[in-house]
């Protein structure tokens, strides 16, 4: 009677054993070609045999360590890879591949092995069979001739490798202890993202070399979406400087990267906007995210003008690039000197720079539509300026209320409207921006004449 556990637990193997033994038989048999009855429903009932054994070995092993689970797992999951070099099919073309029990067996029998080995035997068991499962996958992947086959492999291992990360960091954090890099506790959720992003050079590449699979968009946004929970979850777990900082970077030149290198998949162009808005949601107004964030979109969108193919994308991502640079110079250098008057003064010079930018560039940007459009934009963005640099004391401000600057800032600004209002009627046959030059007129004579009556008081 002592012994009956023990007993029980030998009898399981070898129930095993003979299970697996008769999976490498018929693997064998219809490798040779020799027909039987039935082959794959009788693998299908090997194989879940082999399943339910794998599963309950650990109710009945008696050993706290769990060995002979353990031996249980390693057997069966090579064998199931033994099967899946054997008999997974290699189509030559696409409509010749069909789901097959050949092939589904080593996938679902690597899914139950790996989570009975986690949970019954150890972390480092599951790692081990983890490891193992992504080298299957691996190496399939490799010897498949159709492409999109191929890619489903790729697919199946990257997932697993993502898996195997989260899990051999959980497990160097619980044996080690935490693992600190500049003063931060690396978390998680940092694993994931840069793990992610380096899988996502897989669909890039493929999309260059003009070898992408079907589906290589929604392999690009899974990426991305995944990243942003990451990003979610980090912000979540607490204080994260430069842990947010880097992984919002690499989000960001993922999105950029996507979208660029994808922009012949239908769909792609919204990758990057959808990235842009997400990122900056969830930048928590950290300055330093935000500027990186901008500048990386900035870059984006201009490098997307020469690009895109169709005449409107070129105007719309020339439109994005001036909005993203204009509004980098405006975050960065509240950054630096967090006073309104640096930054009104500084997207001041920034409208100014653009009608420069236009001027400078009119032969190359002939094609690029909504340049006229830009000139109103740009000089009513101008018109704007002093009048929101002189109400922001009375309750409409847009920046932080401090108490430099002067009526110099509001001249300045409407000095600068004046002569650009000049340069877009002569040179960007702008007629209409004589009315702008007529407000800059009058607002500034109001001005001065504010100053003249606060100096006579004076005197």
């Amino acid at each position: 009677m002592d012994d009956s556990p023990g007993r029980a637990g030998t009898s399981v193997f070898a129930l095993l054993l003979a299970l697996v033994c008769q999976q490498l038989l018929t693997a064998l048999l219809e490798r040779a070609g020799v027909r039987t009855l039935a082959p794959e429903a009788t693998l299908v009932v090997f194989g879940a045999g082999g399943a339910l054994v794998l599963v309950g070995m650990p109710f009945i092993e008696t050993s706290p360590d769990h060995g002979l689970t353990a031996v249980c797992v390693t057997i069966q999951l090579a064998a199931a890879f033994v099967i899946g070099a054997l008999v997974v099919p290699r189509p030559a073309t696409e409509p010749d591949w069909v789901a097959t029990v050949w092939e589904a067996l080593p996938l679902g029998m690597s899914v139950v092995a790996a989570t009975v080995a986690f949970q019954a035997v150890s972390q480092g068991a599951g790692n081990v069979a983890l490891l193992l499962v992504v080298a299957y996958l691996i190496i399939t992947a490799v010897r498949l001739p159709l492409r999109q086959q191929r890619w489903a492999y790729w697919w199946f291992a990257r997932a697993a490798a993502t898996v195997l990360a989260l899990t051999a960091f959980h497990q160097l954090r619980r044996d080690g202890g935490p693992v600190v890099i500049a003063d931060e506790v690396v978390q998680p959720a940092t694993v994931l993202v840069t793990v992610l992003a380096l899988q996502l050079c897989f669909p890039l590449v493929a999309a260059v070399r003009r070898r992408a699979p079907r589906g290589i968009l929604a392999d690009a946004g899974a990426v991305l979406l995944l990243q942003l929970a990451g990003i979610a979850s980090l912000m979540q777990s607490g204080p994260a400087d430069w842990q947010g900082t880097s992984a919002a970077g690499l989000v960001a030149l993922g999105a950029a990267a996507s979208g660029y290198f994808l922009r012949r998949e239908a769909g792609a162009v919204w990758l990057a906007p959808f990235a842009f808005v997400s990122l900056l949601v969830l930048s928590d107004g950290d300055l330093l995210r935000v500027e990186l964030v901008l500048g990386i979109f900035a870059v984006y969108s201009t490098l997307m003008v020469v690009a895109e193919q169709q005449r409107a994308g070129k105007g719309w991502y020339f439109v994005a690039a001036r909005a993203l640079t204009a509004g980098l110079a405006v975050v960065l250098s509240y950054d630096i000197t967090a006073s309104p008057t640096v930054v009104s003064v500084t997207f001041a010079l920034v409208l100014v720079a653009q009608h420069a930018v236009r001027w400078v560039m009119r032969s190359r940007l002939a094609d690029i539509p909504f340049q006229q459009a830009a000139v109103w934009i740009t000089l009513s963005g101008q018109a704007l300026l002093p009048l929101v640099y002189v109400t922001r004391q009375g309750g409409v401000a847009l920046l932080a209320q401090d108490d430099d600057g002067g009526r110099w800032v509001v001249l300045l600004e409407l000095l600068l409207l004046l002569v650009s209002a000049v340069v877009a009627r002569r040179l960007f046959s702008a007629n209409g921006a004589r009315y702008f030059a007529v407000y800059a007129a009058l607002f500034g004579v109001l001005a001065l004449g504010r100053c003249s009556r606060s100096a006579g008081r004076s005197l």
